[in-house]
């Protein structure tokens, strides 16, 4: 017994003993699996398994030892040239500036040891947008679920332009739906960032081209983006906007209501009818799917040919997409008082019986009493008001003309002033000292711009107004290149005293390219202008701005512009 209770004390003296040597010893960072781990010089990716083959990448799962999960790799075939090493690169790092949970994040970017840039990127266990849009070609009642996708990719793609990026590929087979209704926006080869160098360079372009569309193309090297999809000016090989991933997701809607993309067929074929704007309405191209007027009215919108004439920003049509699914009328499709009703009636069944039926006796015991005296008076008015206006325009026609009636000038006089004009503009750069008559501005017009068209320009030198349509504002430069002079553009709008600028139907799209102008007054319906940030620091005498109706998005308006009158007309 006593030994026993000996051999138990002599333990618990020795765990004590093996406690105190632990406590003392000094902690190595060797004793941390984890740090051993990164330690380790072995490569980061492992388990490599083919998902995905393009033209130019492969797509593959690996395994990244350092974050202990897999990861989705995108690496060039062999043998591709170095030329396409840059834009490759390029789209991964274009990727990597957007954070947005519908657009796919971007985790490194490398050079592996045969020097071949890749990069590493989120693994979405899921399918093709493509794949869920087919199942409306049989009719399947799928609406719902697909229109709910196509408000995710909207936000992605808002979000983008939100920070100056273009897309300029979106397509069903770009989009990514994920088990659990993740919806990732994939692909941004052919993206650009607005403001960079070659934002406006269609050489670079061509350098930028997307091999994993060659498969659908026989002249890749003239077209930039998917046939069918792509917008009428990136087909025409014109400077794209914010509208041209707009017409992408018009074709996505469209794809989405029948099945199939708005224009299919042999390429030449595809980019004519783009062109010439040629697409059959939603409802007559599949007889098996049911679309709403609402939808195809919304869809015909964001595939306008004019950029102008679709929707001025991403969150407006998705705003009119959300309508529709709501129960509201859409502002494509430019609902009537009946239609309307019919809206507010579903709503509000209950309600709406109340509402019409006492709005059926007003209406009745109004008409009987008022109508024909009121139709009589509005006549009346309008027709005075009609006078008043004719009487005005013939008196504006009138001092118009007087103005510029003046006596020809001699072409030689003429070419002595211009050269003495560019020469004191170029010299002296006082722009606010030139008040020649607009005889002069179209006569340089007509000597160092054959291109422009004078019906495009109205000048009244009285009121001080100036309105330019078209593409009139950026052609209404001369160079003074042939003038033996230092080789600049001199923008014709500075050589008249202007006050008001009237620029509805330009092609205007950013504010910042009127910077310089002393105008108090500016009128931009109808343009592609959404935003007006940095309005004030552009034009710092500006008063008042005359915008259309949803044209600017809510944020554009901060503090810092508060102090302009803002008319919407």
């Amino acid at each position: 017994m006593e030994s026993f209770e000996n051999v138990e004390k002599f333990e618990s003296n020795l765990e004590s003993l093996f406690d105190m040597v632990e406590e003392t010893r000094e902690f190595s960072l060797d004793d941390s699996p984890l740090i051993y781990e990164l330690k380790k010089e072995e490569p980061r990716y492992i388990s490599s398994e083919v998902i995905a083959v393009g033209g130019m990448k492969t797509i593959s799962r690996v395994f990244d030892r350092k974050t202990g999960r897999y990861v989705a790799m995108a690496k060039l075939h062999k043998n591709t040239p170095p030329e396409l090493f840059e834009p490759f690169l390029r789209e991964a790092r274009l990727t990597a500036l957007l954070d947005h949970p519908n657009i796919i994040s971007i985790y490194d970017i490398g050079l592996d040891r045969d020097s071949t840039p890749y990069f590493t990127m989120e693994l979405k266990s899921g399918k093709g947008f493509d794949e869920f849009v087919k199942k409306r070609r049989d009719g399947e009642e799928v609406l719902n679920q697909l229109l709910e996708i196509f408000l995710k990719v909207c936000d992605g793609v808002s979000y983008a332009h939100s920070q100056k990026v273009l897309h300029l590929d979106l397509k069903p087979e770009n989009i990514q739906v994920g088990i659990y209704g993740e919806v990732i926006i994939c692909d941004w080869g052919l993206g650009k960032l607005i403001g960079s160098p070659d934002y406006d360079s269609w050489e670079f372009d061509r350098m930028l081209l997307n091999p994993d569309l060659l498969n659908n193309m026989t002249r890749a090297d003239e077209v930039r983006g998917t046939p069918g999809f792509m917008s009428p000016e990136q087909v025409k090989k014109k400077r794209v906007y914010k509208q041209s991933d707009i017409y992408a997701l018009g074709a996505i809607l469209y794809s989405i209501l029948t099945g199939y993309p708005p224009i299919e067929g042999e390429l030449d074929d595809v980019l004519n009818r783009t062109r010439m704007g040629e697409i059959d309405p939603p409802k007559k191209r599949n007889k098996k799917c049911s679309v709403h007027p609402s939808l195809s009215a919304v869809t015909m919108k964001a595939l306008a040919v004019n950029p102008r004439e679709r929707y001025s920003s991403v969150l407006a049509l998705r705003r009119d997409v959300h309508k529709f699914m709501t129960g509201y009328s859409t502002i494509a499709e430019k609902a009537g008082f009946i239609r309307e009703f019919k809206l507010f009636y579903k709503r509000n069944r209950h309600l709406s019986l109340v509402i019409f039926y006492a709005l059926l006796f007003i209406g009745f015991i109004t008409t009987f009493f008022m109508n024909g005296l009121h139709e009589n008076r509005l006549e009346a008015e309008f027709n005075q008001w009609q006078a008043v206006k004719e009487k005005e325009r013939a008196e504006r026609v009138f001092e118009l003309y007087k103005t510029q009636s003046e006596l020809p000038i001699s072409e030689s006089e003429l070419k002595t002033r211009i050269q003495d004009l560019i020469t004191e503009l170029h010299s002296k750069e006082q722009w606010d000292s030139v008040t020649d008559q607009t005889q002069i501005v179209h006569a340089l017009l007509k000597i160092y711009n054959p291109q422009w068209e004078n019906d495009s320009l109205k000048y009244n030198q009285l009121a001080k107004k100036l309105s330019i349509s078209g593409e009139g504002f950026f052609k209404l430069k001369i160079d003074t290149m042939g003038l033996g002079l230092e080789q600049q553009k001199i923008n014709l709008v500075q050589t008249l005293p202007v006050e008001s600028l009237d620029l509805r139907g330009s092609e205007l799209f950013d504010l910042s390219e009127l910077s310089g102008l002393k105008i108090k007054k500016l009128d931009i319906r109808d343009t592609l202008v959404n935003s007006c940030r940095g309005v004030d620091k552009h034009l710092p005498q500006l008063e008042q701005l005359v915008v259309s109706r949803d044209q600017l998005q809510d944020e554009s308006v901060s503090d810092s512009v508060r102090q302009i009158k803002v008319v919407v007309r």
